[in-house]
Protein backbone atom coordinates (compact mmCIF):
# COMPACT_ATOMS: atom_id res chain seq x y z
CA UNK A 1 0.00 0.00 0.00
CA UNK A 2 1.74 2.99 -0.73
CA UNK A 3 2.53 6.24 1.47
CA UNK A 4 2.12 9.78 0.66
CA UNK A 5 3.92 12.70 2.29
CA UNK A 6 3.32 16.03 0.83
CA UNK A 7 5.73 18.97 1.68
CA UNK A 8 4.40 22.41 1.85
CA UNK A 9 6.80 25.38 1.14
CA UNK A 10 7.54 28.66 -0.52
CA UNK A 11 5.85 28.65 -3.38
CA UNK A 12 6.66 24.81 -4.15
CA UNK A 13 4.90 21.36 -3.31
CA UNK A 14 6.81 18.03 -2.92
CA UNK A 15 5.32 14.84 -2.58
CA UNK A 16 6.59 11.09 -1.87
CA UNK A 17 5.25 7.91 -2.12
CA UNK A 18 6.80 4.95 -0.98
CA UNK A 19 5.21 1.08 -1.79
CA UNK A 20 7.40 -0.23 1.10
CA UNK A 21 9.94 -0.03 3.26
CA UNK A 22 12.36 -1.36 0.45
CA UNK A 23 10.28 0.42 -2.49
CA UNK A 24 10.50 3.80 -3.06
CA UNK A 25 8.69 4.65 -6.78
CA UNK A 26 9.68 8.20 -7.47
CA UNK A 27 9.56 11.64 -6.17
CA UNK A 28 7.12 14.26 -7.81
CA UNK A 29 8.18 17.85 -7.33
CA UNK A 30 6.21 20.44 -8.93
CA UNK A 31 7.16 24.26 -9.14
CA UNK A 32 5.42 27.18 -9.18
CA UNK A 33 7.52 30.23 -10.94
CA UNK A 34 4.25 32.89 -10.76
CA UNK A 35 5.23 35.32 -8.10
CA UNK A 36 4.13 34.78 -4.66
CA UNK A 37 1.10 36.64 -3.13
CA UNK A 38 0.06 37.42 0.29
CA UNK A 39 -2.94 38.55 1.88
CA UNK A 40 -3.41 41.72 4.22
CA UNK A 41 -6.40 41.97 6.34
CA UNK A 42 -8.04 45.46 7.26
CA UNK A 43 -9.85 44.60 10.76
CA UNK A 44 -12.49 47.36 11.79
CA UNK A 45 -11.49 46.09 15.74
CA UNK A 46 -15.67 47.33 16.33
CA UNK A 47 -16.32 49.43 14.13
CA UNK A 48 -17.27 49.15 10.14
CA UNK A 49 -16.44 50.39 6.60
CA UNK A 50 -19.00 52.10 4.35
CA UNK A 51 -20.22 48.61 3.12
CA UNK A 52 -21.01 47.53 6.53
CA UNK A 53 -18.02 45.09 6.91
CA UNK A 54 -16.26 44.80 9.70
CA UNK A 55 -13.24 43.74 7.80
CA UNK A 56 -11.41 43.98 4.45
CA UNK A 57 -8.99 41.92 2.36
CA UNK A 58 -6.48 42.91 -0.37
CA UNK A 59 -4.21 40.57 -1.62
CA UNK A 60 -0.48 41.78 -3.07
CA UNK A 61 2.90 40.60 -4.37
CA UNK A 62 4.98 39.65 -1.87
CA UNK A 63 7.48 42.57 -0.86
CA UNK A 64 4.82 45.07 -1.71
CA UNK A 65 2.70 47.61 -0.04
CA UNK A 66 -1.01 46.94 0.51
CA UNK A 67 -3.03 50.00 -0.23
CA UNK A 68 -5.40 50.33 2.97
CA UNK A 69 -9.33 51.10 2.68
CA UNK A 70 -11.37 53.99 3.49
CA UNK A 71 -11.13 54.50 7.45
CA UNK A 72 -13.86 52.80 9.51
CA UNK A 73 -15.87 54.67 11.62
CA UNK A 74 -17.08 53.83 14.71
CA UNK A 75 -19.70 55.41 17.20
CA UNK A 76 -18.38 56.94 20.27
CA UNK A 77 -14.69 56.68 19.15
CA UNK A 78 -12.21 58.46 16.51
CA UNK A 79 -10.21 56.36 13.93
CA UNK A 80 -6.35 56.61 14.88
CA UNK A 81 -4.79 54.28 12.24
CA UNK A 82 -3.95 50.86 11.80
CA UNK A 83 -1.38 48.64 14.04
CA UNK A 84 1.01 47.97 13.15
CA UNK A 85 1.41 50.69 10.59
CA UNK A 86 0.89 49.89 6.25
CA UNK A 87 3.94 48.90 4.99
CA UNK A 88 5.45 45.84 2.74
CA UNK A 89 4.60 42.53 3.70
CA UNK A 90 6.25 39.41 2.84
CA UNK A 91 3.24 36.88 4.78
CA UNK A 92 -0.05 37.45 5.63
CA UNK A 93 -0.87 39.82 7.73
CA UNK A 94 -3.70 41.36 9.97
CA UNK A 95 -3.96 44.99 10.65
CA UNK A 96 -6.24 46.27 13.20
CA UNK A 97 -7.67 49.66 13.00
CA UNK A 98 -7.09 51.88 16.45
CA UNK A 99 -9.72 54.14 18.69
CA UNK A 100 -9.39 57.40 20.23
CA UNK A 101 -11.93 58.66 22.15
CA UNK A 102 -14.14 61.04 20.55
CA UNK A 103 -14.31 64.58 22.07
CA UNK A 104 -16.50 67.38 21.85
CA UNK A 105 -15.76 69.43 18.49
CA UNK A 106 -13.63 72.33 19.84
CA UNK A 107 -10.49 73.02 17.28
CA UNK A 108 -8.84 70.78 14.95
CA UNK A 109 -4.97 69.73 14.86
CA UNK A 110 -3.68 69.31 11.36
CA UNK A 111 -0.97 66.33 11.86
CA UNK A 112 2.01 66.73 8.70
CA UNK A 113 4.04 63.72 8.49
CA UNK A 114 6.67 65.78 6.71
CA UNK A 115 7.48 63.71 3.77
CA UNK A 116 6.76 60.55 5.03
CA UNK A 117 3.42 58.71 5.23
CA UNK A 118 0.85 57.50 7.56
CA UNK A 119 -0.46 53.98 7.58
CA UNK A 120 -3.46 55.31 5.28
CA UNK A 121 -0.97 56.41 2.44
CA UNK A 122 -1.54 60.22 3.09
CA UNK A 123 1.08 62.22 3.92
CA UNK A 124 -1.75 64.90 6.38
CA UNK A 125 -4.41 63.81 9.29
CA UNK A 126 -6.99 66.25 10.66
CA UNK A 127 -8.19 65.97 14.54
CA UNK A 128 -10.63 67.93 16.08
CA UNK A 129 -10.56 68.60 20.06
CA UNK A 130 -12.24 70.74 22.64
CA UNK A 131 -10.93 73.60 23.83
CA UNK A 132 -8.93 73.41 26.75
CA UNK A 133 -8.58 69.75 26.68
CA UNK A 134 -4.80 68.68 27.96
CA UNK A 135 -4.92 64.85 26.96
CA UNK A 136 -4.92 64.39 23.32
CA UNK A 137 -4.48 61.19 20.86
CA UNK A 138 -1.62 61.48 18.08
CA UNK A 139 -1.83 59.47 15.44
CA UNK A 140 0.16 56.84 14.55
CA UNK A 141 3.98 57.42 13.53
CA UNK A 142 4.13 57.86 10.58
CA UNK A 143 6.73 56.02 8.50
CA UNK A 144 9.69 57.28 5.87
CA UNK A 145 10.92 54.75 3.36
CA UNK A 146 14.09 56.93 2.57
CA UNK A 147 15.49 55.77 5.81
CA UNK A 148 14.85 58.73 7.97
CA UNK A 149 14.33 58.30 11.99
CA UNK A 150 10.93 59.44 13.65
CA UNK A 151 11.97 62.18 16.12
CA UNK A 152 8.28 63.66 17.66
CA UNK A 153 5.98 66.01 16.72
CA UNK A 154 6.56 69.54 17.12
CA UNK A 155 5.00 71.70 18.68
CA UNK A 156 4.81 69.97 21.28
CA UNK A 157 2.88 72.04 23.72
CA UNK A 158 -0.57 71.37 24.85
CA UNK A 159 -3.46 73.45 22.73
CA UNK A 160 -6.52 75.26 23.67
CA UNK A 161 -7.60 76.52 20.57
CA UNK A 162 -8.63 78.05 18.62
CA UNK A 163 -7.16 78.53 16.09
CA UNK A 164 -6.36 75.35 14.20
CA UNK A 165 -2.78 74.15 15.11
CA UNK A 166 -0.64 72.71 12.34
CA UNK A 167 1.72 69.92 13.84
CA UNK A 168 5.19 68.60 12.22
CA UNK A 169 6.82 65.02 11.87
CA UNK A 170 10.27 66.03 12.91
CA UNK A 171 12.64 63.27 11.12
CA UNK A 172 16.35 62.72 11.88
CA UNK A 173 18.46 61.85 8.52
CA UNK A 174 19.34 58.15 8.20
CA UNK A 175 22.52 57.07 9.07
CA UNK A 176 24.54 56.72 5.68
CA UNK A 177 24.65 53.29 4.37
CA UNK A 178 28.30 51.57 3.92
CA UNK A 179 29.10 48.61 1.87
CA UNK A 180 32.13 46.22 1.85
CA UNK A 181 34.28 46.63 -1.08
CA UNK A 182 36.89 43.71 -1.90
CA UNK A 183 39.87 43.59 -4.39
CA UNK A 184 40.91 40.70 -5.35
CA UNK A 185 44.32 41.16 -7.19
CA UNK A 186 44.53 37.63 -9.00
CA UNK A 187 47.68 36.66 -8.69
CA UNK A 188 49.24 40.23 -8.47
CA UNK A 189 51.35 41.81 -6.33
CA UNK A 190 50.15 45.56 -4.97
CA UNK A 191 53.07 47.29 -3.66
CA UNK A 192 51.04 50.60 -2.83
CA UNK A 193 49.67 49.46 0.53
CA UNK A 194 45.88 50.36 -0.71
CA UNK A 195 43.49 47.91 1.47
CA UNK A 196 41.95 45.50 -0.60
CA UNK A 197 39.25 45.16 1.64
CA UNK A 198 37.38 48.75 2.30
CA UNK A 199 34.48 49.61 4.30
CA UNK A 200 32.87 52.38 1.80
CA UNK A 201 29.64 54.55 2.31
CA UNK A 202 26.51 54.21 -0.12
CA UNK A 203 27.58 56.87 -3.27
CA UNK A 204 31.28 57.35 -2.49
CA UNK A 205 34.29 55.72 -4.29
CA UNK A 206 36.84 53.34 -3.16
CA UNK A 207 40.45 53.19 -3.41
CA UNK A 208 41.60 50.72 -6.25
CA UNK A 209 45.26 49.11 -6.02
CA UNK A 210 47.65 49.23 -8.96
CA UNK A 211 48.81 45.64 -8.69
CA UNK A 212 51.64 44.20 -11.22
CA UNK A 213 52.10 40.87 -12.12
CA UNK A 214 55.34 39.01 -13.70
CA UNK A 215 54.64 38.73 -17.32
CA UNK A 216 51.39 40.45 -17.18
CA UNK A 217 49.75 43.84 -18.29
CA UNK A 218 47.27 45.09 -15.94
CA UNK A 219 43.84 45.35 -17.79
CA UNK A 220 41.58 46.92 -14.88
CA UNK A 221 38.86 45.00 -12.83
CA UNK A 222 36.10 42.98 -13.48
CA UNK A 223 33.59 45.85 -12.78
CA UNK A 224 33.71 49.91 -11.95
CA UNK A 225 31.06 49.43 -9.26
CA UNK A 226 33.62 50.41 -7.01
CA UNK A 227 33.94 53.93 -8.67
CA UNK A 228 30.24 54.67 -7.62
CA UNK A 229 29.49 52.20 -4.54
CA UNK A 230 25.69 50.92 -4.44
CA UNK A 231 26.34 48.18 -2.64
CA UNK A 232 28.36 44.99 -1.75
CA UNK A 233 31.51 44.70 -4.42
CA UNK A 234 33.83 42.44 -5.50
CA UNK A 235 36.29 43.38 -7.93
CA UNK A 236 38.36 40.87 -9.74
CA UNK A 237 41.84 42.26 -11.24
CA UNK A 238 41.95 41.61 -14.96
CA UNK A 239 45.52 40.49 -16.62
CA UNK A 240 46.70 39.95 -19.95
CA UNK A 241 50.07 37.48 -20.29
CA UNK A 242 52.79 39.60 -22.21
CA UNK A 243 53.20 39.02 -25.90
CA UNK A 244 56.58 40.00 -27.75
CA UNK A 245 56.84 39.84 -31.38
CA UNK A 246 59.26 38.58 -33.75
CA UNK A 247 59.01 40.37 -37.08
CA UNK A 248 60.70 39.16 -40.08
CA UNK A 249 61.52 41.36 -42.88
CA UNK A 250 62.22 40.42 -46.66
CA UNK A 251 65.40 42.75 -47.09
CA UNK A 252 64.87 43.31 -50.29
CA UNK A 253 63.04 40.63 -50.78
CA UNK A 254 59.10 39.82 -51.91
CA UNK A 255 56.52 39.36 -49.23
CA UNK A 256 55.01 41.36 -46.45
CA UNK A 257 56.58 41.47 -42.89
CA UNK A 258 56.02 38.73 -41.01
CA UNK A 259 55.00 38.65 -36.96
CA UNK A 260 55.76 35.84 -35.09
CA UNK A 261 54.04 36.00 -31.66
CA UNK A 262 55.57 34.93 -28.51
CA UNK A 263 53.84 34.87 -24.86
CA UNK A 264 56.02 36.00 -21.59
CA UNK A 265 58.18 32.95 -20.25
CA UNK A 266 57.78 30.53 -23.79
CA UNK A 267 60.22 29.39 -25.93
CA UNK A 268 59.86 29.74 -29.86
CA UNK A 269 61.37 28.46 -32.84
CA UNK A 270 62.45 31.28 -35.65
CA UNK A 271 60.33 30.67 -38.44
CA UNK A 272 61.60 28.62 -41.74
CA UNK A 273 61.95 31.75 -44.42
CA UNK A 274 58.74 32.54 -46.89
CA UNK A 275 60.01 35.12 -49.11
CA UNK A 276 61.80 35.24 -52.07
CA UNK A 277 64.50 37.33 -53.92
CA UNK A 278 65.47 37.92 -57.07
CA UNK A 279 67.19 40.73 -59.18
CA UNK A 280 67.21 42.27 -62.18
CA UNK A 281 69.70 42.42 -65.52
CA UNK A 282 68.66 44.87 -67.87
CA UNK A 283 70.75 44.89 -71.05
CA UNK A 284 71.23 48.01 -72.74
CA UNK A 285 72.08 47.92 -76.51
CA UNK A 286 72.69 51.51 -76.72
CA UNK A 287 71.72 52.05 -79.90
CA UNK A 288 71.71 48.48 -81.44
CA UNK A 289 68.87 45.80 -80.62
CA UNK A 290 68.84 42.72 -78.19
CA UNK A 291 66.45 40.32 -77.29
CA UNK A 292 65.28 39.80 -74.42
CA UNK A 293 66.22 43.36 -72.94
CA UNK A 294 66.14 41.98 -69.16
CA UNK A 295 66.58 38.69 -67.17
CA UNK A 296 65.80 37.92 -63.20
CA UNK A 297 68.13 35.99 -61.67
CA UNK A 298 66.76 34.30 -58.35
CA UNK A 299 68.97 34.71 -55.46
CA UNK A 300 68.95 31.69 -52.48
CA UNK A 301 67.91 32.54 -48.94
CA UNK A 302 71.44 32.26 -46.44
CA UNK A 303 70.14 32.95 -42.81
CA UNK A 304 68.23 35.67 -40.87
CA UNK A 305 70.55 38.53 -39.15
CA UNK A 306 69.75 40.83 -36.60
CA UNK A 307 71.37 43.70 -38.93
CA UNK A 308 70.22 44.41 -43.11
CA UNK A 309 73.70 44.37 -43.57
CA UNK A 310 74.24 41.33 -42.09
CA UNK A 311 76.43 42.22 -39.29
CA UNK A 312 74.35 41.92 -36.49
CA UNK A 313 73.56 38.19 -34.54
CA UNK A 314 72.59 35.36 -37.01
CA UNK A 315 69.76 33.28 -36.32
CA UNK A 316 69.04 30.35 -38.72
CA UNK A 317 65.63 28.80 -38.79
CA UNK A 318 64.25 26.14 -35.93
CA UNK A 319 66.73 28.29 -33.39
CA UNK A 320 65.16 28.59 -30.09
CA UNK A 321 64.22 32.22 -28.93
CA UNK A 322 63.37 32.84 -25.65
CA UNK A 323 64.06 36.22 -24.15
CA UNK A 324 61.23 37.88 -22.97
CA UNK A 325 61.65 41.01 -26.01
CA UNK A 326 60.84 42.44 -29.18
CA UNK A 327 63.12 40.57 -31.91
CA UNK A 328 63.44 42.00 -35.33
CA UNK A 329 65.08 39.71 -37.62
CA UNK A 330 66.34 40.55 -41.70
CA UNK A 331 66.82 37.93 -44.24
CA UNK A 332 70.23 37.52 -45.80
CA UNK A 333 70.94 36.38 -49.32
CA UNK A 334 73.44 34.76 -51.66
CA UNK A 335 74.87 36.79 -54.53
CA UNK A 336 74.11 34.92 -57.91
CA UNK A 337 75.77 35.79 -61.33
CA UNK A 338 74.86 37.77 -63.92
CA UNK A 339 73.97 34.73 -66.06
CA UNK A 340 73.92 34.22 -69.71
CA UNK A 341 74.67 37.60 -71.49
CA UNK A 342 72.72 37.77 -75.25
CA UNK A 343 74.64 39.33 -78.32
CA UNK A 344 73.30 42.63 -79.24
CA UNK A 345 73.61 43.59 -82.91
CA UNK A 346 73.91 46.97 -84.64
CA UNK A 347 74.10 47.83 -88.86
CA UNK A 348 77.79 49.14 -89.58
CA UNK A 349 78.97 48.47 -85.82
CA UNK A 350 81.53 45.75 -84.04
CA UNK A 351 80.06 44.64 -80.47
CA UNK A 352 82.43 45.14 -78.56
CA UNK A 353 81.09 43.55 -75.41
CA UNK A 354 78.82 44.65 -71.64
CA UNK A 355 80.08 46.75 -69.52
CA UNK A 356 78.99 47.81 -66.05
CA UNK A 357 78.46 51.45 -66.92
CA UNK A 358 77.51 53.59 -70.27
CA UNK A 359 81.02 55.34 -70.16
CA UNK A 360 84.25 54.53 -69.05
CA UNK A 361 82.79 51.00 -67.33
CA UNK A 362 84.29 47.97 -66.68
CA UNK A 363 83.87 44.77 -68.54
CA UNK A 364 81.23 41.96 -67.56
CA UNK A 365 80.78 38.53 -68.28
CA UNK A 366 78.52 35.92 -66.84
CA UNK A 367 80.10 34.39 -64.00
CA UNK A 368 80.32 37.94 -62.09
CA UNK A 369 78.07 37.87 -58.69
CA UNK A 370 75.57 40.30 -58.13
CA UNK A 371 73.38 40.72 -55.29
CA UNK A 372 71.06 43.92 -56.72
CA UNK A 373 69.44 44.77 -59.35
CA UNK A 374 72.75 46.06 -62.60
CA UNK A 375 71.91 47.54 -65.87
CA UNK A 376 74.80 46.26 -68.72
CA UNK A 377 75.85 48.70 -71.56
CA UNK A 378 76.44 47.12 -75.12
CA UNK A 379 80.14 49.36 -76.34
CA UNK A 380 80.70 49.66 -80.19
CA UNK A 381 82.99 50.31 -82.92
CA UNK A 382 81.20 52.14 -85.63
CA UNK A 383 81.88 53.04 -89.52
CA UNK A 384 82.56 56.16 -90.55
CA UNK A 385 81.44 56.92 -93.97
CA UNK A 386 82.39 59.54 -96.33
CA UNK A 387 80.40 61.73 -99.26
CA UNK A 388 82.18 63.96 -101.72
CA UNK A 389 78.40 65.60 -102.17
CA UNK A 390 79.08 66.46 -105.64
CA UNK A 391 82.82 66.51 -105.70
CA UNK A 392 85.11 63.21 -106.27
CA UNK A 393 85.99 61.37 -102.71
CA UNK A 394 87.44 57.86 -102.92
CA UNK A 395 88.49 58.36 -99.32
CA UNK A 396 87.77 54.85 -97.35
CA UNK A 397 85.36 54.39 -94.11
CA UNK A 398 86.88 54.22 -90.89
CA UNK A 399 86.05 52.67 -87.69
CA UNK A 400 85.52 54.45 -84.15
CA UNK A 401 85.99 52.78 -80.97
CA UNK A 402 83.33 53.23 -78.32
CA UNK A 403 84.10 56.62 -76.36
CA UNK A 404 87.59 56.96 -78.23
CA UNK A 405 87.96 59.69 -80.63
CA UNK A 406 88.49 58.94 -84.35
CA UNK A 407 91.32 61.56 -86.22
CA UNK A 408 88.97 61.68 -89.88
CA UNK A 409 90.83 62.29 -92.89
CA UNK A 410 92.53 65.30 -93.96
CA UNK A 411 92.78 65.24 -97.76
CA UNK A 412 91.25 67.96 -99.15
CA UNK A 413 88.36 67.46 -101.97
CA UNK A 414 87.96 69.13 -105.16
CA UNK A 415 84.93 70.50 -107.07
CA UNK A 416 85.10 72.13 -109.95
CA UNK A 417 83.40 75.83 -108.75
CA UNK A 418 83.27 75.19 -105.69
CA UNK A 419 85.91 75.24 -102.44
CA UNK A 420 85.64 72.47 -99.82
CA UNK A 421 85.11 73.65 -95.95
CA UNK A 422 85.06 70.23 -94.49
CA UNK A 423 82.42 67.11 -92.84
CA UNK A 424 79.14 67.52 -91.96
CA UNK A 425 76.29 64.72 -90.62
CA UNK A 426 73.69 66.80 -92.54
CA UNK A 427 73.80 66.20 -96.57
CA UNK A 428 72.52 70.16 -97.10
CA UNK A 429 74.70 71.82 -94.63
CA UNK A 430 76.63 75.29 -95.56
CA UNK A 431 78.95 75.32 -92.89
CA UNK A 432 81.29 72.06 -91.42
CA UNK A 433 81.00 70.48 -88.04
CA UNK A 434 84.54 69.13 -89.17
CA UNK A 435 87.59 70.05 -90.49
CA UNK A 436 89.76 67.78 -92.43
CA UNK A 437 92.10 65.83 -89.98
CA UNK A 438 89.12 66.99 -87.04
CA UNK A 439 88.67 64.51 -84.32
CA UNK A 440 85.10 62.62 -84.08
CA UNK A 441 83.73 61.54 -80.55
CA UNK A 442 80.40 60.34 -81.45
CA UNK A 443 79.59 57.03 -80.39
CA UNK A 444 77.43 56.31 -83.69
CA UNK A 445 77.80 55.12 -87.02
CA UNK A 446 78.42 58.25 -89.08
CA UNK A 447 77.48 59.72 -92.21
CA UNK A 448 79.65 62.45 -92.87
CA UNK A 449 79.02 64.45 -96.22
CA UNK A 450 81.49 67.34 -97.82
CA UNK A 451 80.35 71.10 -97.40
CA UNK A 452 81.19 73.17 -100.72
CA UNK A 453 81.30 76.79 -100.81
CA UNK A 454 80.69 77.75 -104.64
CA UNK A 455 83.93 79.76 -105.57
CA UNK A 456 83.75 83.76 -106.56
CA UNK A 457 85.61 85.81 -109.35
CA UNK A 458 86.38 88.83 -110.19
CA UNK A 459 85.17 90.62 -113.67
CA UNK A 460 86.66 93.87 -114.13
CA UNK A 461 85.28 95.76 -117.27
CA UNK A 462 88.18 97.91 -118.47
CA UNK A 463 86.60 100.99 -120.59
CA UNK A 464 89.98 101.64 -122.32
CA UNK A 465 89.42 105.57 -123.66
CA UNK A 466 86.28 105.38 -122.92
CA UNK A 467 84.52 107.35 -120.09
CA UNK A 468 82.40 105.83 -117.17
CA UNK A 469 78.57 106.76 -117.45
CA UNK A 470 77.32 105.10 -114.62
CA UNK A 471 75.32 101.74 -113.82
CA UNK A 472 77.09 98.52 -112.32
CA UNK A 473 80.32 98.35 -111.00
CA UNK A 474 83.15 98.40 -113.30
CA UNK A 475 84.56 95.31 -110.72
CA UNK A 476 82.29 93.18 -110.09
CA UNK A 477 83.01 89.83 -107.90
CA UNK A 478 80.71 86.60 -109.26
CA UNK A 479 80.15 83.61 -108.07
CA UNK A 480 80.91 80.31 -109.90
CA UNK A 481 78.44 80.04 -112.99
CA UNK A 482 76.93 83.34 -112.36
CA UNK A 483 76.81 86.69 -114.96
CA UNK A 484 78.63 90.13 -114.71
CA UNK A 485 76.41 93.03 -115.02
CA UNK A 486 78.01 95.54 -117.77
CA UNK A 487 78.23 99.21 -117.02
CA UNK A 488 75.96 101.65 -118.74
CA UNK A 489 77.62 102.48 -122.36
CA UNK A 490 80.64 104.41 -121.96
CA UNK A 491 81.63 107.60 -124.46
CA UNK A 492 84.38 108.97 -126.16
CA UNK A 493 85.00 112.67 -128.17
CA UNK A 494 86.06 111.25 -131.11
CA UNK A 495 85.14 107.29 -130.89
CA UNK A 496 82.26 105.08 -130.97
CA UNK A 497 81.39 102.57 -128.94
CA UNK A 498 81.36 99.54 -130.57
CA UNK A 499 80.72 96.92 -127.55
CA UNK A 500 82.80 94.07 -125.06
CA UNK A 501 85.19 92.22 -126.16
CA UNK A 502 85.03 89.09 -123.71
CA UNK A 503 82.28 86.83 -121.83
CA UNK A 504 80.73 88.27 -119.00
CA UNK A 505 77.86 85.52 -118.83
CA UNK A 506 78.82 81.91 -116.88
CA UNK A 507 81.62 83.03 -115.23
CA UNK A 508 84.31 80.33 -114.16
CA UNK A 509 86.95 82.11 -113.78
CA UNK A 510 88.44 85.56 -113.39
CA UNK A 511 88.78 87.68 -116.26
CA UNK A 512 88.35 91.24 -118.15
CA UNK A 513 86.17 92.72 -120.38
CA UNK A 514 87.22 95.43 -122.85
CA UNK A 515 85.50 98.38 -124.39
CA UNK A 516 85.67 98.44 -128.06
CA UNK A 517 86.01 101.53 -129.91
CA UNK A 518 85.81 102.43 -133.44
CA UNK A 519 87.72 105.53 -135.29
CA UNK A 520 86.82 109.22 -135.33
CA UNK A 521 83.80 110.60 -137.53
CA UNK A 522 83.67 110.66 -141.04
CA UNK A 523 81.82 114.01 -142.27
CA UNK A 524 80.43 113.71 -146.17
CA UNK A 525 77.88 116.09 -147.97
CA UNK A 526 75.17 114.03 -149.22
CA UNK A 527 73.60 116.77 -151.75
CA UNK A 528 72.00 118.36 -149.38
CA UNK A 529 73.49 118.31 -146.01
CA UNK A 530 76.31 116.84 -144.40
CA UNK A 531 76.30 113.41 -142.14
CA UNK A 532 78.82 111.14 -140.28
CA UNK A 533 79.45 107.86 -141.62
CA UNK A 534 81.82 104.85 -139.96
Amino acid sequence: MPIYWDFLGGNSTSRCMCMSPREITGVVRTVDDTPKTVTATFNANGGKFSNGTTSKTVTVNSGSIPTAPENPTKSGSNFAGWSPPVGPITSNTTYTAQWGEVVPEGFRIYWHASGGQFSDGSDQMVRTYQGGQSEWVAPQEPVDYTGRIFQGWSPMSPWSGPPDVHVYAQWEAAPPKEYTVIFDLNGGIDWSGTPLTQIVQEGSSAQAPNPTRDGYDFQGWNTDAWRYVTGDVYAVAQWKIKQYYIYYYPNGGSGSTQMQVKNHGDTVSIYNNSFSKSVRVTYDPQGGSVSPYYRDRTQTFANWDTSPSGTGQTWWPGDRYSSDQNLALYAQWQSTTIGPLPIPSMTDAFFRGWHDRSHGGAAVDESQFIDSDITVYAYWAYKVFYHANGGECDLETQIKEYDVGLNLHSYILERKGYRFLGWSTNQYATSPQYRPGGVLNTNAVTHLYAVWERASYTVTFDLGIGTYTGGAALVQTVTYGGSATPPNTPTHSTRKFFGWAGDYRNIDSDRTIYAMWKASWIWRYNGRTWERFY
